[in-house]
């Protein structure tokens, strides 16, 4: 990494990180599942954090009243 900038705030009671990073190298398209991913907790290994995790960062339905936000 070569440099970093960051800010946090706080979305429904968590806090949330926009984290912007500038690489020393370039990645190739198949590079980036090795390095951004974001996983739900295992609910059989920690049900209060897969709670928290499923009821403040998991969005519902468009409220517009589609089923998908993404057309």
């Amino acid at each position: 990494m070569k440099y970093f900038m960051y800010s946090i705030k706080w979305q429904r009671g968590l806090p949330h990180l926009h984290l912007l990073l500038w690489l020393m190298e370039k990645l190739r398209p198949n590079q980036i599942e090795e390095v951004i991913s974001a996983e739900i907790p295992n609910p059989e290994a920690d049900r209060e954090l897969y709670n928290t995790v499923y009821q403040s960062m998991i969005q519902g339905p468009c409220p517009c009243g589609a089923l998908s936000a993404v057309n």
